[in-house]
């Protein structure tokens, strides 16, 4: 169902087998068509109908949409000089002044392409350019006024409508001054949403209103004013649903930017992109070549759907609903197996066509001292030699491969350096216009053609201009292409060239094949200047007509005409003021954790990316990295454990395998308790909706899945903290619960130097008196009696006995924990008991922070023979309630004998593993009580590090 949402490209001439999958396994509904895919009209029109007949074969409900970017000029995916026509591009097309042209153009552009079995021309352009900026669209666009694009966007929309085609106005919300990223390596766009629905949408905004557009193609330019978040525009849920969906009024269909590019894989990573397109409110998802891409697109909405971040009702449905809205309207597969060729009186109709567009679109911009005709210049009583025009032109990429269609005449020319043969064929065009010229008028000249480089002008070059009767200077997008302004100025010099002169009767006429604004601004350079929005074949053909006075440039650079009138309709235009609640939440897939993959990216950002007070960040930047090895361990060995108690989830960058943020869940059985243990997110990545995503995706794991009758923000087992914190769940975020927290607070104590602590001889006479005993744990049964008889709803007791009872019976496992308890001397039952265990225990992988304790700053071991030191921990710490009145005494003399059983330990290897000896002991889970307290620090103890169980719970 989610492969409908997919306009997909492939590498290939005919059938392949990934586009064939596709169609039949994933039932894409849209197919983009480029370049790579043709060889010729005949040949692209086969690939249609085969692609056809497989989405019929396979059940496809409607045929499928082909779409294709045939802008025309300079944009021109298909070409074969017998069949699809060559006309000029938007600007060339506005620059005719005619809004019928325009029409005309497009709707025979329409109906070539229609015949070869496209339904979907990427097109108008409706973004509005500016003089000024660096020409991202450049002549792609029909002008640098609102008024200019909406007139002539309405004829074009019109004209492919007429002549069958589906119309994509692009690229929205318009890139009217944008310009590339050298940082972002990719178009970014500086205006507000405020100036961004004065101005760029504005043109969109009539064409919508007309019901004009079909489909909208959005941009792929990053929009850091509107939203930071989104490293592309198509992304955005505040330009694509909140300003063209809600405030336009658009319910067409909507495609995104091709998402195969590296700012994306950089940032968010193609998977997040795909979800964040669709979630924006793009009903098409674009991917143009990469079939493993392609499929996991697919997955990713497929995951999203099931996971419920997107809705399949109101995102998919809807998507669905828009695409069918145009498949409706699309012929029927039998229509499309049996494509009639457009008969040879239309082809001609539409060649005439092109001429006239290209012949009213040339412009003369300025023309000193009428330099025009070139052939005035020339004398007739001198030879050939002696009348020569020199030809000068860039080194510049070809438009497309010429004689495509005859794969014999594509041989490779040594003679030439790669991206000379784009103009050769323009010098063999003047030279047949000076022969016409000499056969009717008695002229007599030669037509020299050279290139320059960013090199600069060699010596030849000098030699051929000052024997040159003209010189003309090809170039194209100068603010691009620097080097062009330097080599045509020194040309101009050389030339003699003055203000408003001709010196020495050499006339300079410069010559922009693309944009118009090359030279507009720079009147002192040039004798006359001209431009032809685009250097195809048939633009350059009409050039030479024009230089040799075949007939009169007519065209008019959009916009220049009606200059006091610019900016007329940007005033006249409605504008939308945002909302300040209008906000649309991002959505991020969220994945399950997995340790081998996950792993080392998981350590990298809980170290790099934690929010420190001052003091903690000191202390942490001292951390040894033994430490924080044996830490990391410990959480390893955690995560490791395959018991149904945990999972974990994150949010990633699939292409680039970094994590951008992780949520660590726990599971109590016992009490059907659900946890979320930690929650960090990547700092660059904050305020993303990252946790949120997270969040929500732990919270419907722990009650869908779990059943957890209660979920609790923190848990003191395990209980995960940082090394070299002053608390455990000290992060700025922990910290604003802590200050709002009703949740009791913890204390971890702990005592330095085993060796020399010794029991007080006022508890050794207090526990005389009493007559307890105390012993370790023979009977498990009795001890797990105690805790579910009185401590039942403590989240930690429970499973802490379980797993240490589990540990000790297990045979196969050497482990050192224990369980001591306190023993009523008349019956021999549990009254109370502790855990105890060092960090070599099982157990201590639930308190990893347990091995920042025994290495010091400069990653000695603190045991003064340099021996690796064991460190003790005591916790689980119960007192029957019924003996009140003794608890402080019991839970003294259960920490004593234990803290005596593991100095004795030392000794003796009393079930212990005694490699290294124990120098220091946390006791962990000491209530906050005055009194609690100060009996313990009167017997050794320190305050050490402080929790609270949970910060929150539902």
């Amino acid at each position: 169902k989610v492969g409908q949402l997919l306009m997909a490209g492939f590498e290939g001439t005919t059938v392949t087998n990934n586009i064939r999958n596709l169609i039949e396994e994933y039932h894409i509904s849209t197919i983009i068509l480029s370049s790579k895919n043709f060889v010729n009209a005949q040949q692209v029109k086969k690939l249609i109908c085969d692609l056809q007949k497989i989405a019929k074969d396979s059940g496809h409900k409607y045929p499928l949409m082909f779409a294709i970017d045939q802008e025309g000029g300079m944009i021109s995916s298909l070409f074969d000089e017998n069949y699809i026509t060559q006309f000029p591009g938007a600007m060339g097309l506005a620059a005719t002044g005619s809004a019928t042209l325009v029409h005309d153009v497009c709707k025979a552009m329409a109906l070539e392409l229609k015949s070869l079995g496209f339904s979907i021309n990427l097109g108008p352009v409706l973004d509005t350019v500016t003089k000024f900026s660096h020409q991202l669209i450049g002549v792609r666009s029909f002008g640098s006024t609102n008024e200019e694009v909406i007139k002539y966007g309405k004829a074009a929309a019109q004209g492919f409508r007429d002549g069958g085609l589906f119309t994509f106005g692009k690229h929205f919300p318009g890139l009217n001054n944008a310009e590339v990223s050298s940082v972002l390596e990719l178009p970014i766009l500086t205006e507000t949403l405020e100036q961004v629905e004065k101005s760029n949408v504005v043109t969109f905004k009539a064409l919508i209103d007309c019901g004009l557009m079909d489909g909208i193609s959005a941009a792929g330019a990053a929009v850091p004013n509107i939203s930071p978040n989104e490293v592309h525009s198509c992304l955005s849920p505040i330009l694509i649903t909140d300003l063209l969906r809600n405030k336009l009024k658009f319910d067409g269909v909507i495609h995104s930017e091709c998402l195969e590019m590296e700012a994306l894989f950089c940032n968010i990573g193609f998977r997040q992109g795909v979800i964040m397109a669709v979630f924006a409110g793009c009903d098409l998802v674009l991917v143009c070549h990469d079939y493993n891409l392609q499929k996991e697109a697919i997955h990713a909405l497929s995951q999203a759907v099931e996971d419920g971040i997107l809705d399949e009702k109101q995102v998919i449905d809807e998507s669905i609903r828009r695409i069918e809205v145009l498949q409706k309207r699309l012929p029927s597969f039998d229509d499309f197996f049996n494509l009639e060729d457009l008969d040879d009186k239309i082809k001609a109709e539409h060649q005439e066509l092109s001429q006239l567009a290209y012949q009213k679109s040339i412009t003369l911009v300025r023309d000193y001292n009428n330099c025009l005709p070139i052939t005035k210049f020339v004398n007739d009583d001198l030879p050939a030699e002696e009348n020569l025009i020199l030809l000068l032109t860039p080194v510049l990429q070809p438009l497309y491969s010429k004689n495509s269609c005859n794969p014999k005449n594509n041989k490779p020319n040594n003679k030439i350096f790669p991206g000379e043969e784009v103009f050769q064929e323009f010098g063999k065009m003047l030279a047949n216009c000076s022969a016409n010229t000499k056969n009717e008028r008695g002229k007599n000249f030669k037509v020299l053609h050279t290139s320059y480089t960013a090199n600069g002008l060699t010596n030849l070059h000098e030699q051929l201009i000052e024997k040159a009767k003209v010189v003309l200077l090809i170039t194209s997008e100068t603010s691009r292409n620097i080097h062009q302004i330097g080599i045509t100025k020194h040309i101009s010099i050389l030339c003699g060239g003055s203000n408003h002169k001709l010196p020495s009767k050499k006339p300079l006429i410069i010559i922009a094949v693309s944009s118009p604004y090359d030279f507009f601004y720079n009147n002192n350079i040039g004798s006359a200047y001209l431009c032809t929005y685009d250097y195809t074949d048939n633009g350059l053909d009409n050039l030479a007509k024009v230089l040799f006075g075949k007939y009169r440039p007519t065209g008019v650079i959009p916009g220049e005409a009606n200059s006091s009138n610019k900016r007329k309709i940007e005033a006249e235009a409605q504008s939308f003021k945002k909302s300040k609640n209008d906000f649309s939440q991002r959505r991020w897939l969220v994945d399950e954790f997995n340790l081998k993959r996950d792993w080392k990216n998981l350590i990298n950002l809980a170290s790099n990316h934690i929010d420190f007070s001052d003091k903690e960040e000191e202390e942490f930047s001292q951390l040894n990295s033994v430490n924080l090895q044996k830490f990391s361990n410990k959480i390893y060995h955690l995560l490791n454990d395959n018991a149904d108690t945990q999972k974990h989830f994150v949010v990633r960058n699939s292409s680039l395998n970094v994590l951008y943020g992780f949520i660590l869940t726990w599971y109590n059985g016992h009490l059907k308790t659900g946890s979320i243990l930690y929650i960090l997110v990547d700092k660059a990545k904050r305020n993303q909706s990252i946790g949120e995503s997270l969040h929500s995706k732990a919270i419907k794991y722990l009650i869908n899945e779990k059943h957890c009758e209660r979920i609790t923000l923190g848990c003191a087992f395990p209980l995960i903290g940082f090394p070299n914190l002053s608390n455990i769940w000290s992060m700025s975020s922990a910290n604003k619960f802590e200050e709002h927290s009703s949740k009791s607070l913890n204390y971890i104590l702990k005592i330095n130097g085993l060796n020399s602590w010794s029991v007080s001889e006022k508890l050794v006479r207090q526990l005389q008196v009493v007559g307890i005993m105390f012993d370790l744990c023979s009977n498990f049964d009795e001890a797990l009696k105690l805790i579910v008889k009185h401590y039942s709803k403590n989240p930690m007791l429970y499973p802490l006995y379980k797993e240490v009872i589990n540990d000790i019976k297990n045979p196969n496992k050497k482990d050192d924990a224990k369980i001591i308890v306190a023993l009523e001397p008349s019956n021999r039952s549990v009254v109370g008991s502790i855990v105890v265990f060092t960090n070599c225990s099982s157990v201590s992988k639930f308190f990893p922070f347990i091995e920042e304790v025994g290495v010091n700053e400069n990653n000695e071991s603190v045991d003064s023979n340099n021996v690796a030191s064991k460190v003790g921990g005591l916790v689980g710490l119960i007192i029957d309630p019924s003996y009140e009145n003794l608890t402080d005494v019991f839970k003294l003399g259960l920490v004593c004998t234990a803290l005596s059983f593991l100095k004795r330990a030392q000794e003796d290897s009393n079930g212990f593993d005694n490699d290294g000896g124990i120098n220091d002991v946390l006791l962990i889970g000491i209530n906050k009580s005055k009194n609690n307290i100060n009996n313990f620090r009167d017997n050794g103890f320190e305050i050490y590090k402080k929790y609270y169980d949970c910060y929150d719970e539902r």
